[in-house]
């Protein structure tokens, strides 16, 4: 998780602050806000960088949900 936080950190800041924010992260989870119009692009960045961020022997899968609030993902 560390390894992906800090891998979404350096491929995000291509965005302004105002229109990406990595917000929190909670156990296996991390928090996005997100400028509706780049919800989609950034979902789907996080998810690549998330999956290839290190070699494993099993695959990582991440999910990823687009919501207006954190409770509306769950």
């Amino acid at each position: 998780m560390k390894l992906a936080m800090i891998a979404l950190h350096e491929k995000l800041s291509v965005y302004k602050r105002e229109d990406v924010c990595m917000l929190l992260q909670v156990h296996d989870e991390v928090v996005f806000e997100v400028k509706k119009e780049l919800a989609e692009e950034v979902a789907a960045l996080v998810k690549d960088i998330m999956e290839h961020v290190t070699e494993l022997r099993v695959p990582i899968d991440v999910q990823v949900h687009i919501g207006e609030c954190w409770g509306d993902m769950k």
